[in-house]
């Protein structure tokens, strides 16, 4: 029922995006009651790891909402520990106390041949081109109703953006 909306288009490769991160989880704390957030996958084709850790994480929400926000905290928390060749190992290395069926997880995050794998894989796309229609071209990019943000802006300018928003809900 928040009447202020925060939409990020992001990328868990992305170290502006991990500093992004931070300032959400602050004006979250902030504001409680007047803001919601919807994470949204962009990522970026020079990060080599970033598609298929948007793809897990997918597969982990589609388990369990609170798992996705597991492997969100964890991607931005470790960034310098990913790769391309160890992000799945470390997805699960991360989800080992959530309760996942990790058989599932695996099919889904894994199996490129899987129509879990496809479904995943076609829903960041999804984001990714919802993103670029609206003109995202970097992360990581916040729309605050409607008011684009560009870059992991400080917690001042994000806090402008929610008071911009706050008064135009009020009106």
């Amino acid at each position: 029922d928040a009447p202020i909306t925060i939409v990020e288009f992001s990328d868990f490769q992305c170290p502006y995006c991990s500093r992004g991160a931070t300032t959400v989880e602050q004006a979250l704390e902030k504001y409680p009651n007047d803001v919601r957030f919807v994470f949204m996958h962009f990522p970026l084709n020079f990060h080599p790891w970033a598609k298929p850790a948007a793809i897990a994480a997918n597969c982990a929400r589609n388990q369990n909402h609170d798992a996705f926000w597991t492997l969100h905290d964890a991607y931005f928390k470790n960034q310098k520990a990913l790769n391309p060749n160890n992000i799945i190992t470390k997805s699960k290395e991360y989800l080992a106390d959530s309760g996942l069926d990790m058989d599932v997880f695996s099919t889904c995050a894994e199996d490129k041949a899987s129509e879990a794998y496809k479904a995943a894989s076609a829903e960041v796309d999804k984001e990714m081109a919802l993103g670029q229609k609206l003109g995202v071209t970097g992360t990581p990019g916040f729309f605050i109703n409607g008011e684009f943000l560009n870059g992991a802006v400080p917690l001042p300018q994000m806090e402008a953006a929610i008071e911009r928003a706050k008064g135009s809900a009020a009106q």
